[in-house]
């Protein structure tokens, strides 16, 4: 039954912008849209915010979500993702057993609810198998050296280096707007699995994170146009 899915949304009070995720947007903070699209998914059991802001708390709690506050040690600019991820299925660790996590960032107010079905979709007629949302890149990064102590070195033991660029196989980077896997495959390293993962695949405009100013006049120019629309 496609029902089962867990959602948990990540939202810490610091980052590269002053209070990110309560910034407005068209009258709505930030993660409003992330809020909304994930309530109007019907393959979603629960949903839970993570912050240590009492500001994201009190507001998510309108959505008839369940908060939980995070720990200050996860709440920093190091923090990593999957220890936030970790923290949480540790702790509600009975509640999780044979479900699936759908991991939704706020800083990707462009994702809809129509992705995220999708993904579902995708997860669910697969065999659990991950999904993580993706765009398509310029492959001509395959060609790139890294730089260390022993010099350059090329990706890939220099496999791509001298190829024509149209021989070059397409790749895609993780936009950061759907993660979603079995608590399972998750435990088996406490990190996010990517071997085996399917991508679900979404345009340069809809895979925007906001991180810096220029993200947010982009998302505000596009969600005010869509406003227009409706």
């Amino acid at each position: 039954m496609r029902n089962d899915i867990i959602c948990f949304i990540p939202a810490r009070k610091k980052s590269s912008l002053k209070n990110k995720n309560m910034i407005k947007i068209d009258n709505k903070p930030l993660i409003y849209y992330t809020l909304y699209s994930a309530k109007n998914s019907k393959y979603i059991k629960d949903t839970y915010v993570s912050s240590d802001s009492l500001e994201i708390q009190n507001y998510s709690k309108k959505f008839n979500v369940k908060v939980l506050k995070r720990p200050k040690k996860l709440a920093s600019s190091s923090s990593k993702g999957y220890e936030v991820i970790s923290h949480f299925v540790k702790k509600n660790i009975s509640l999780l057993k044979n479900k699936s996590l759908l991991i939704l960032q706020p800083t990707s107010p462009l994702r809809k609810t129509s992705h995220i079905n999708k993904a579902i979709n995708l997860h669910y007629k697969n065999k659990h198998k991950p999904i993580i949302s993706v765009k398509k890149i310029d492959n001509k990064f395959l060609k790139g050296l890294i730089f260390n102590k022993k010099g350059l070195i090329p990706l890939e033991n220099g496999r791509f280096v001298q190829e024509n660029r149209q021989s070059l196989p397409k790749i895609f980077l993780p936009n950061g707007a759907i993660f979603l896997f079995s608590i399972k495959d998750f435990k088996k390293s406490n990190k996010i699995p990517f071997k085996k993962s399917l991508p679900m695949f979404m345009n340069e405009k809809e895979s925007i994170d906001l991180d810096t100013k220029k993200d947010l006049i982009k998302i505000k120019r596009i969600l005010m146009k869509n406003a227009k629309k409706i």
